[in-house]
């Protein structure tokens, strides 16, 4: 995006501005797969951990290697994406906040207000845990070469609940998985991997290394195209198919 200083520049893309995820799938057939259980299990909910654990029997013919690893300085990582997710969104936002605030949903209101409060020492720490962990990711995406876990500890929610509940739980449910490679910016993907007994969708994420948008898709695409799941719809009910 020329328009985003954060942004890299864009990959060369196949005819028709799309990628050519189909003759990536020999790459795929060749990396090492590392897979994310027992570090998350305690936290994950068992119809998510079944779905993922599913989802990582169908891709292990489709690759040459899998094997479990651990996801180095987690709880660090989410502490500091969140102290800069909150100053840098506060910082960008401040004098909108400050003429209209009541245009902000009250969620994203009370983050950005928590945002303003956070002390320059605490984000230059944050920053610092950041650097320590892209090399320690380094190391491990030198050991593998795509991460497999779940997109969120639980499954989607209703919508009638989608914005219901958000204690401190729920939000560290749907965003412990996903923390790290936002404050690394290493890409991931999300793709259906199967729904829960009550007919709820679970995803599985797929992470690759710094600038290998192309394999992560490429990777998610052959693994669609193997299970399946991406066919399946959930039944809509008048006012969401009419919405």
């Amino acid at each position: 995006d020329p328009a985003d200083p954060t942004s890299m520049a864009p990959a060369p893309v196949g005819a028709g501005g799309r990628l050519p995820l189909e003759a990536s799938a020999p790459a795929v057939r060749s990396l090492r797969l590392g897979a994310v259980d027992g570090q998350l299990a305690k936290e994950t909910s068992a119809d998510v951990a079944a779905c993922v654990r599913e989802a990582v029997r169908v891709l292990q013919p489709l690759v040459a290697e899998v094997e479990e690893v651990i996801l180095p300085m987690l709880e660090e990582m989410v502490a500091a994406w969140w102290t800069i997710c909150l100053a840098e969104a506060s910082a960008y936002h401040q004098q909108t906040l400050a003429a209209r605030a009541q245009d902000f949903g009250p969620i994203v209101r009370e983050r950005l207000q928590a945002g303003l409060a956070i002390p320059a020492v605490q984000y230059l720490q944050a920053q610092r845990v950041r650097r320590a962990a892209v090399l320690e990711f380094d190391k491990l995406l030198a050991h593998v070469d795509l991460l497999v876990l779940p997109a969120t500890f639980a499954e989607a929610p209703p919508i009638a609940a989608a914005d219901a509940v958000h204690s401190s739980e729920v939000l560290r449910r749907r965003t412990v998985p996903t923390a790290p490679f936002n404050l690394l910016g290493l890409p991931a993907v999300s793709v259906p991997c199967g729904f829960t007994d009550s007919g709820l969708p679970v995803g599985l994420q797929i992470v690759g290394r710094r600038g290998e948008d192309r394999l992560v898709l490429a990777a998610a695409h052959l693994y669609e195209q193997s299970a399946g799941w991406w066919t399946r719809r959930p039944p809509l009910d008048e006012r969401t198919s009419s919405s």
